[in-house]
């Protein structure tokens, strides 16, 4: 039974991939000091940026050609005192999440 279900899952992710409805590579989310970059998303993409700090907010974006976003850190981001939560949904269904943690930064 096991060879069966690999043999289907196989022929089912050959199909997925024919008619393009995966993209290339895993979508990725990274975090720099100077925004949130994502990579590998679908060309012209809509992506949706739900940002978790002390509230929650919502950004839209939309991918390069190469289905690239950068985006600015939000003003009110402390990286000594908050954590940050950023979760990256595509209009095609792809995704991507990251978790920042704070930092230990010593005392001013």
């Amino acid at each position: 039974m096991l060879p069966a279900i690999t043999v289907a899952a196989l022929v089912s992710g050959a199909a997925a991939a024919a008619v393009g409805s995966t993209p290339a590579r895993t979508p990725t989310l990274s975090v720099t000091a100077t925004g949130m970059h994502g990579r590998h998303f679908y060309p012209r993409e809509r992506v949706r940026m739900t940002l978790i700090l002390q509230i929650r907010e919502t950004r839209q974006v939309r991918t390069t050609a190469t289905g690239s976003f950068d985006l600015p850190l939000p003003a009110a981001y402390d990286r000594c005192t908050e954590a940050l939560t950023i979760t990256a949904v595509g209009a095609r269904g792809d995704s991507a999440r990251i978790k920042v943690p704070k930092r230990a930064c010593p005392p001013a």
